[in-house]
């Protein structure tokens, strides 16, 4: 993806973040594979589906389930590519802090929340 201007940080680590009911510190990762892809029927757009998530610095593969959903869709559009994403709990969940990092070596990046 770097010809879009976008490129994944491998070398460093950019996790969702939330507390477990204990009080411990679970930084979480939608990563790892998706749990469903759905591409669409005009071909200009795919949906990801993540249910289990990775807690960052454990073994490769191996996931837990966070109590949240996340659907990620790409799309093409006239002028670009957009990016949605919605998080959803399949359960009743508390999260303190949701932090997220687009790296790009784009001189001009547009975002709206």
């Amino acid at each position: 993806m770097a010809c879009l201007g976008f490129a994944v940080p491998v070398e460093k680590a950019y996790p969702a973040s939330c507390r477990s009911g204990a009080g411990r510190r679970n930084d979480i990762a939608a990563a790892d594979g998706a749990d469903e892809i759905h591409p669409s029927l005009d071909g200009k757009s795919v949906t990801a589906v993540w249910k289990r998530w990775v807690v960052v610095g454990a073994q490769s593969g191996r996931t837990i389930d966070p109590g949240l959903v996340t659907e990620v869709t790409w799309s093409l559009t006239k002028n670009g590519l957009r990016r949605s994403e919605v998080i959803t709990p399949s359960r009743s969940v508390t999260v303190r802090r949701l932090w997220m990092a687009v790296p790009t070596p784009s001189d001009s990046i547009k975002t709206r929340l």
